[in-house]
Parts: structure tokens; C-alpha cells; sequence
């Protein structure tokens, strides 16, 4: 017996979605990020568990407790999750209440990066073309604003589940159901969209000759779409010459810095470096952000950087509204996860993520701008919550733990692609963790 089943939207569905409300838990950055993402939606409130913050109105939408929340009549919209640390205890406390309808941020990152969701839209047009109806295959919060973008468009739509999503479907809506063996989908005009990685056993149900497929969960993967062709001047414009990735860890020095700028080596700088300025002369040639966290925090400074290129990931500048500077580029970032660790080959289609910006965009431009021998510092790579963040915030300490799994295995990806096509990436740290580069002692350079 075949576990998938097709559910057909009725008009009324039809004509409640049309009207969808979302809720955005959270008030922090990513809360504002996704209320920034979700403007063309109508967002019925905020929830937030800071009571500094209840009552406050943020670009006209309400700050609510938790327990407001349950009493009102919004804990039937679908509800966004954008706490990381404590995302997954929230999803649980939200389903022990009855709140089914609710969907993690991080589960569906590239949904917010705007070009992303431009290419999306403009993807449905142009390929579903004539048809007159459109099946979904999976059930998450990138179908909900399929199924919205869908119905403006004035096609009509049906979700196809396999048994995990059936059960999610259920507890979230009543629809009218049809348990079937084998789909019929060969009427003329039809296409199918996937939403989900994991396509189970949909393929062998349906007619693929008589049939529209696109999967949509990869979109942010199908490089001619994403491709900046600004970027292409810096391809090879550093030919076999040699630069310096400055990390921001805390074995760092401000006169290392000052060595750099003395010999006028090609620097790459991230991030909070910029608080070093009233100490050094240094400079970043090139200045690179990949965080969503840093780039809506310190917009001016990323835009006011004196370097000559500022590379800034699309995952991170999706907050930013106004003109965009003229040195800065704006980068593909492929959402690939933790289990497809890639290197770019050319930075002009994207980069792929690593947990690291150093990787993401500063070693894989440096091997796209064609340096030979790229040399990195500051990158003590320590997890030590109490010990020193960075070299430029003595007094601070390590407040949030990376992935240094993750990390490690795209320096490993970086080790390999550099190995294979004769760059040599060292390690000029420091101290510190990384033993994926051979070593060499940073002085000894000059």
C-alpha cells in the first residue's frame, strides 16, 4: 500500500489563503529580518518572551508575550521561528499547546534571501507556463508561500504528502483527502513542484513523460541563476601573487597589522576588524561579510569601508534597503549543508557556505582572484565559551559557540581544492586549533 496521499484545496482553503497572516516569534535580528522578508504578507503580531518588549510596536505590528499569544486568535496562523539557540525548545512548547502550524527559521534559510525569492517567483511564472494546475510535492513553510504565490497567480493547487508530512498536514488543516495507489497526473497542463529534499517513492507514481518537474527545494543550487557577472574583474586579477586572511581571534596583534600595511601585502579583513581602526594604519584591501547578525548591526561601516571591494554574502545583506555602494558586490551564498561541503570555482556564480566567513568568502575569492600562496592569521579556532573572542575586545568573552565540525570540514574542502590545483594555503596563526594547513611562522614571512 502506498503511504502517499493527495490532498485537493477547496475553494474555501483557497480563499482563506489568499488572506494569510504569519507570525514572526522573535524580536531580535532575524525576527526583524523575516518581517523585513515576509513584507508582502500581512504579519498579525510579534511574540517575544523579553516583557521589556511587550506592548512595543515595531514598524506598526505588536510585541506580544508567549501567553498572549495562546489566548488570541493568531495561534492559528503559521507561526516562524527565528531564535536559534532555543528554536527547537520553542517548536516544542508550541506543539504541547496545540500550535502546530509553526516552521524554524533555519530550516528554511534561503526562503529569505530576497533575490532568492524573486527568482522563485519569477521561476513559477516562466515554468509552469499554461498550466492550469500545479501539485505539491511536500509540506513546509517554502509550499505555504508557494501555495500564496500560486493563488495570485490564478492557479489552482494540491498537495501531494508522503506519511511524515501527511501527519504534520492533518494536525494543521482539514481538507478533503484522497488515499491513493497510484497518481494520475498525465491530464494535460499539469506540473509538479517539490518543496522537500527527500522525494521518497513520488517518482515512481506519476507518468514523468506527461508531467512539468521542477524541484524548487534546490533552486538556490542551480548556478546560472545566481550569477553576478560584476564579479568576473576579479578573476585572476592576483595572478600567483600571495595575500593575508586576517581572522579576528584573539592571538592577533595590532602590530601584526602594522606589519602588513609596512610591507603593503593584500589583505582580506571580516567583520568587527574595523574596531581596530584608531590603533593601526592597516587597512583590508578587500573586506568581507557573510553574517546576517554583523551586516544589520553595522551597515554604515560595511558601506563606509575604504577597501577596494567590500563582498558581502546575499544570505547576509537582505535587510538593506536604499543604493548599494559602488564597491560593493553582492555574492551568491549556496545553502548546501553540513554533509556537502563544496569549494567555488568561479566566485561570479557564488560561494558555498561553511560556518565561517573566512571560508566563505575570503578563501574562495582569494583562489578566484588567482593568489598562489595565501597565508591566514588570527583563525585561533577555539570553542572556549570563556575564554577571549577577539583580539580587538580584550575584555569581552567568547559569548556563542560555532560548529567547529562544520568549520574544520570546509577548511578540509578548501585543503582539497587547493591541493589539486597548486595554491598552497597556510596557517600563520598563533597558537589556536587549525592544523588543517601546514604552519608557518608569521614573522618569518618578512
Amino acid at each position: 500500500m502506498n503511504s502517499c496521499k493527495k490532498y485537493i484545496l477547496s475553494d474555501r482553503f483557497i480563499k482563506g489563503w489568499s488572506q494569510i497572516k504569519f507570525v514572526i516569534w522573535g524580536a531580535g535580528v532575524l525576527g526583524r529580518c523575516a518581517l523585513e522578508y515576509l513584507s508582502r504578507f500581512q504579519i498579525s503580531c510579534i511574540v517575544d518572551s523579553d516583557v521589556k518588549l511587550h506592548g512595543v510596536s515595531y514598524k506598526g505590528i505588536t510585541i506580544i508575550s508567549p501567553e498572549d499569544f495562546l489566548r488570541s486568535e493568531w495561534k492559528k496562523y503559521p507561526v516562524l521561528v527565528t531564535p536559534g539557540a532555543c528554536g527547537n525548545d520553542i517548536m516544542d512548547w508550541l506543539r504541547s499547546n496545540g500550535v502546530f502550524l509553526c516552521f524554524l527559521y533555519s530550516d528554511c534559510k534561503y526562503l529569505f534571501i530576497p533575490y532568492a525569492r524573486q527568482v522563485e517567483r519569477s521561476f513559477l511564472k516562466t515554468l509552469i507556463g499554461d498550466s492550469s494546475h500545479v501539485y505539491i510535492y511536500g509540506f513546509n513553510f517554502l509550499a505555504l508561500l508557494v501555495v500564496a504565490d500560486l493563488i495570485s497567480l490564478g492557479i489552482g493547487c494540491s498537495f501531494f504528502l508522503d506519511r511524515h508530512d501527511c501527519d504534520f498536514f492533518e494536525k494543521c488543516f482539514s481538507s478533503e483527502m484522497y488515499h491513493i495507489d497510484s497518481l494520475s497526473l498525465n491530464e494535460d497542463c499539469v506540473s509538479l513542484l517539490y518543496v522537500k529534499k527527500n522525494r521518497g517513492d513520488v517518482l515512481s507514481l506519476i507518468d514523468s513523460k506527461a508531467v512539468s518537474q521542477f524541484d524548487l527545494y534546490n533552486l538556490t543550487l542551480k548556478k546560472e541563476l545566481f550569477k553576478n557577472n560584476s564579479l568576473e574583474c576579479f578573476k585572476n586579477c592576483h595572478k600567483n601573487e600571495r595575500c593575508f586572511i586576517i581572522g579576528n581571534g584573539p592571538s592577533l596583534t595590532i602590530s601584526d597589522l602594522d606589519v602588513l600595511a609596512t610591507n603593503k601585502e593584500v589583505c582580506f579583513g571580516v567583520n568587527g576588524v574595523y574596531r581596530a581602526f584608531d590603533r593601526t594604519v592597516w587597512r583590508p584591501t578587500y573586506f568581507c561579510v557573510s553574517d546576517v547578525f554583523f551586516y544589520t548591526n553595522n551597515q554604515l561601516v560595511t558601506h563606509n569601508m575604504e577597501s577596494k571591494a567590500v563582498f558581502v554574502s546575499d544570505d547576509a545583506i537582505g535587510c538593506f534597503h536604499g543604493e548599494i555602494p559602488q564597491n560593493l558586490y553582492v555574492c551568491h551564498k549556496f545553502l548546501t549543508g553540513e554533509s556537502n561541503v563544496r569549494f567555488s570555482n568561479d566566485c561570479s556564480y557564488g560561494v558555498y557556505d561553511g560556518a565561517t566567513v573566512l571560508y566563505e568568502l575570503c578563501l574562495q575569492f582569494a583562489v578566484y582572484m588567482g593568489f598562489s600562496n595565501i597565508y591566514i592569521i588570527g583563525a585561533d579556532c577555539c570553542n572556549d565559551v570563556s575564554g577571549l573572542r577577539h583580539f580587538y575586545d580584550k575584555g569581552l568573552k567568547n559569548s556563542f559557540v560555532l560548529n567547529m565540525d562544520r568549520v574544520f570540514t570546509a577548511y578540509q574542502a578548501a585543503r582539497q581544492y587547493a591541493d589539486a590545483h597548486g595554491i598552497h594555503i597556510y596557517n600563520a596563526t598563533r597558537g589556536g586549533k587549525l592544523e588543517v594547513f601546514p604552519r608557518v611562522d608569521f614573522d618569518s614571512l618578512f
